[in-house]
Formats: structure tokens, C-alpha cells, sequence
């Protein structure tokens, strides 16, 4: 398997690994699920965990980030992509758990009041999640393609022991 992995690729290839999912094409279940792993990766950089911890956390958020980016055909995400908002008082777990909160209020609000998902607003709010797991990773000297990789592998290797699903790090 590579050591690093462009995030438009990983995009289509953890595409590959919807197998399992009760609900595929569900963006409900994409939306629950990337706040889940967001909180998760808060969890293991509040305790002091290993970066390899981390990074498996930040490439199930990534998977999640891609599978929404599919569902909602964004297009392209930047991972470089800034926000005009003042992060200043925040660090980049807690800008984290902010933009997948933004993605789920949007949704939230698309399946109650049948409101519109602007593609825009949902591919900049992606690519903002996609950019806080870059500064994350990079604190732990990853890469945001590492991290891809990393999780392609982890995914492939669940499928093959037939592991994918449940709940667990060490499954």
C-alpha cells in the first residue's frame, strides 16, 4: 500500500469501502457519522495517545468527509481551503467539531424543513473539516495524504477479515 495518497483520490477510492453501510447513500448516516469520529478525534487529543492513534481517527473523519462529498456532488474539495471566521480563540479540534456541526445543522434543516443544500456552502464546509484534519495531522508530522493512505489501508484490511463492521479500533 503507498505511504500517501492525494485527497482527490482518496475520495474515489474509500468509495470502494460503502460496502457495509445498512444505509449507502444515506446522508443522514454520512452527516451522524462524520460528527461521531470528529468527537472521537477530540477524544484521543485530549489523552495522551500516539500519533498512529490519531491518525486513525483523522482518516475515519476523512472517510466520512468524502463519502458526503459524493452524495452531495460538491465536487472537488480545497483542504487548503480558509474561513473568514476568527479561529483565534479556538484550536483546530474545537474549528473541527464547529464545521461538522455547521454540515449537520444544514442537513438537519434540509430533512425538517425540506430546505436546499447549497452545493457551495456544503463543499466549502467540507473542505473546512478537510483543512482542520491537515493542521491536526500535521502537528503530529502526518500528511493529509498519509492519513488517506493510512485508512485505505485500514479499511482494506477490515474487508479482508471480514471485520468492517462493528465498533472498535482493534477489530
Amino acid at each position: 500500500m503507498e505511504q500517501t495518497m492525494p485527497f482527490d483520490r482518496f475520495v474515489v477510492e474509500s468509495a470502494r469501502y460503502d460496502f457495509d453501510c445498512p444505509t449507502k447513500g444515506v446522508l443522514w448516516f454520512y452527516t451522524l457519522g462524520l460528527c461521531g469520529e470528529v468527537a472521537e478525534v477530540v477524544e484521543k487529543l485530549r489523552a495522551p495517545v500516539l500519533a498512529s492513534a490519531v491518525a486513525k481517527e483523522l482518516g475515519d473523519v476523512l472517510w466520512y468527509v468524502a463519502a458526503l462529498s459524493r452524495e452531495l456532488g460538491v465536487g472537488e474539495l480545497d483542504a487548503y481551503e480558509q474561513t473568514n471566521f476568527n479561529w483565534a480563540s479556538c484550536d483546530y479540534a474545537d474549528a473541527m467539531v464547529i464545521e461538522a456541526g455547521r454540515v449537520a445543522e444544514r442537513v438537519k434543516k434540509h430533512y425538517r424543513d425540506g430546505a436546499e443544500l447549497d452545493k457551495e456552502t456544503m463543499r466549502t464546509l467540507l473542505s473546512q473539516v478537510v483543512y482542520r484534519v491537515h493542521c491536526i495531522a500535521t502537528r503530529y508530522n502526518l500528511t493529509l495524504g498519509e492519513v488517506a493512505a493510512m485508512n485505505i489501508e485500514k479499511l482494506e484490511s477490515r474487508r479482508l477479515r471480514g471485520t468492517s463492521r462493528g465498533s472498535g479500533d482493534d477489530r
